[in-house]
């Protein structure tokens, strides 16, 4: 009987993290300078959210993001960063690269000072300064170095690898603090949903037994008197 009653628990367990191991995060920016991250799920809840900022951009705040435990889709609202310092510039999503290439002229402001929208409401080309993109990665933060996608240009699209002033720097740390905090917040609910959901069948098991045994014993006593 016990080895069912674990099974039991561990399906319990499943159960409670399905809608968890797969996560929609939304983090928004205030004026005051917080980050706001929660995890919304994929219901109306989410698409209320959604409407409250105009537009949202796609944020990779983890090395490994494929594997990583649990995956989460983390969304921010827009914001503009400034002091952005170009470092390097290359094709994305197909725009081609080479003489003539629409990114010639975003790689003529290396080493100049721009500001990046992130999150912008439509597709199709920005100008160059401020530039808008549509993603954030943070692979090289360690190296002071981050990486902004989708950027939009004049036929094209390209990534954009840039460093950024102390302002900058602070505020896309305080962001990737805020969704590191969040998925820690997810994660460690999937965790208790197996170290309590589990036990408490194996507990349930051992309160029936204790209640079979005293009737048992209870019969046993009145069939003896």
């Amino acid at each position: 009987m016990l080895v069912p009653l674990l099974i039991a628990g561990a399906a319990f367990a499943f159960s409670e993290n399905r809608g968890l191991s797969t996560s929609n995060v939304r983090c928004q920016f205030s004026f005051t300078g917080a980050e706001n991250c929660r995890s919304t799920g994929w219901d109306d809840f989410d698409d209320r959210i959604a409407k409250e900022s105009p537009a949202w951009f796609d944020v990779k705040a983890r090395p490994y993001e494929e594997n990583s435990f649990p995956k989460v889709f983390v969304s921010a609202s827009q914001r503009q960063v400034d002091e952005v310092e170009i470092l390097d510039v290359s094709p994305y999503y197909g725009t081609i690269d080479g003489p003539g290439s629409p990114l010639s002229d975003l790689r003529s402001l290396t080493g100049q000072k721009i500001s990046i929208i992130f999150g912008t409401p439509n597709e199709g080309p920005r100008p160059f300064n401020p530039l808008g993109c549509n993603e954030l990665d943070y692979e090289k933060a360690s190296q002071g170095i981050y990486i902004a996608g989708l950027c939009g240009i004049p036929n094209g699209v390209a990534r954009v690898e840039f460093r950024v002033g102390p302002k900058g720097q602070d505020d896309l740390a305080a962001l990737k603090d805020a969704v590191d905090g969040e998925t820690a917040s997810i994660r460690r609910v999937m965790i208790e949903n197996y170290i309590i959901g589990t036990p408490i069948f194996v507990v349930l098991f051992l309160l029936l037994s204790g209640l079979v045994w005293i009737v048992r014993r209870a019969v046993s006593y009145v069939a003896a008197a």
